[in-house]
């Protein structure tokens, strides 16, 4: 699968590697409290769903079912891969595909 421009600051990928856009983090509890900075940051990489945004010429190569494509509402892995702030001002996760669970039906 090609790399494909984004406004992510990243090119291109190496190896396996993945960009995807998670979903952001409330600053708010469900009651309306202010979460904690701690809190927030965690939560950061928890989070699973998230839109898929490019991946490298060698992620998914051996995979037989689905492809993420750029756009697609996707699960990924609780904590895996890394944080990217994005020349966007967005936060970016840097994933493998093996990170990526499957499709949502979003």
């Amino acid at each position: 699968m090609a790399a494909v421009e984004s406004k992510s600051g990243i090119k291109q990928l190496c190896e396996y590697k993945c960009l995807v856009l998670p979903d952001p983090v409330a600053d708010k509890t469900e009651g309306g409290l202010w979460k904690p900075d701690t809190t927030k940051d965690r939560e950061k990489y928890q989070t699973c769903k998230a839109t898929f945004i490019l991946a490298s010429e060698n992620a998914f190569r051996d995979w037989g079912g689905y492809r993420p494509e750029p756009g697609d509402r996707i699960y990924v892995a609780v904590a895996s891969g890394m944080l990217h702030d994005g020349a966007d001002g967005k936060l970016y996760r840097i994933v493998t595909d093996k990170d990526v669970v499957g499709q949502l039906d979003e």
